[in-house]
């Protein structure tokens, strides 16, 4: 029989030379693990910054929106931008001393917002937006602000190309400057809540040629790029169709009538007592006043000759051109010749179907944005709002 041979043992430098090996890949193993977990956890606070710097950005466009539709003087219009870092917007005379700046927060009446780097957020505006401009400065044929107002400013993909129409034109970009990057100077300049300073370069970048810090030179160009290492900006900007929809509201609010009882508007001449109707509309030709030959025309214009408004809201519903591109309606329950108090029929027989309610007496429309007009009488004895 052929000799059977034994299995060899290793040696010890086999067996040596294996642990190393072994030492070797765990050392490997847990360097990896070590990096994943450290590109894991710099990822995740990558994505907590950047939900901070959206709900930044978020508020602050909800705030700008919001001031617009409430504006005292003139709806529709935005503050200037803050150039001194004082949380306000800054103006010479009737214009922004720029139309690149700061948010102006305090005016927004929000807190001092920052981004996820802890910066607070920078804003442009379309300067016929400005809110220094004042209303008894504007006409229809000048500046006139209302839903077929245009914004002025660009915002281009990450190529340098413009967006296209729509969103374009915007009217405001907000933005959210991130880290400072080689070449920007961020150093305080006096004590502000911000802190930094005020030079916008040191806050905003450029990319394909379009710098935000200068509009892309004309003021007015903007780009919303990729993020690389010459580039962090974030932006957020508004359109006309975020923008307009409650500013139209507060129009029609205001020609419907505010308060109960009635103190303008559509209600007050209701609620007068030598009146108790509402009036017949006007037409393009009839300057405001009502057409009521040969017959009462039932839709039209807003007759605001016979309408009462405080002084500073007629001057601006009239120098912004609103009462021309808002169109009216009186129903057949509630015109001139009815016997007072009136009621609508059954299933709103007589009266208008607005916003599905069918117990409407008028209606008053812009924008495609309708108001239920209602006045409580001897007959009707709650209306849908106050």
């Amino acid at each position: 029989m052929p000799k059977r041979l034994l299995p060899a043992y290793p040696t010890r430098h086999k067996r040596q030379r294996g642990s190393a090996i072994l030492i070797i890949l765990t050392i490997i193993g847990i360097g990896a693990a070590f990096l994943l977990v450290s590109a894991l956890n710099k990822a995740s606070s990558q994505i907590g910054r950047d939900k901070v710097t959206s709900a930044a950005l978020a508020q602050a466009k909800e705030a700008l929106i919001s001031f617009a539709a409430t504006s005292a003087t003139l709806p529709g219009s935005l503050p200037c931008p803050d150039t001194n870092n004082d949380g306000s917007g800054d103006n010479t005379g009737t214009n922004c001393t720029a139309y690149i700046g700061r948010l102006p927060w305090k005016q927004l009446k929000l807190p001092d917002l920052r981004d996820g780097s802890g910066e607070c957020l920078w804003y442009a505006l379309s300067p016929v937006f400005r809110n220094v401009l004042p209303a008894a400065s504007r006409s229809p044929a000048s500046n006139s602000l209302n839903n077929t107002t245009a914004g002025q400013l660009t915002v281009s993909d990450t190529s340098g190309i413009p967006l296209p129409t729509p969103p374009n034109p915007v009217i405001a970009v907000i933005f959210s400057t991130g880290t400072s990057l080689p070449g920007q100077n961020r150093a305080a300049v006096g004590a502000t809540i911000c802190g930094g300073n005020n030079t916008a370069a040191n806050y905003l970048d450029t990319a394909a040629g379009i710098s935000n810090a200068t509009g892309g030179g004309t003021g007015t160009s903007f780009i919303a790029a990729d993020a690389s290492s010459t580039f962090n900006d974030k932006l957020i900007y508004i359109t006309a169709s975020q923008f307009f929809p409650s500013v139209n509201n507060r129009v029609v609010a205001e020609i419907r009538g505010l308060s109960q009882p009635p103190t303008s508007g559509l209600r007050m001449f209701y609620n007068t007592p030598t009146n108790h109707y509402y009036p017949c509309a006007a037409n393009a030709g009839s300057a405001g006043s009502q057409v009521t030959t040969p017959t009462c025309l039932t839709s039209g214009l807003i007759p605001f000759s016979v309408l009462s408004f405080g002084s500073s809201t007629l001057t601006w519903l009239t120098n912004n051109n609103w009462f021309s591109l808002t169109s009216y309606a009186v129903a057949p329950n509630f015109m001139s010749g009815t016997l007072y108090p009136q009621l609508c029929g059954a299933g709103g027989a007589g009266c208008l179907t607005v916003n599905s309610y069918v117990n409407s007496q008028a209606q008053v429309t812009v924008g495609g944005i309708s108001a239920i007009v209602c006045t409580i009488n001897g007959m009707v004895t709650s209306c849908p709002y106050p």
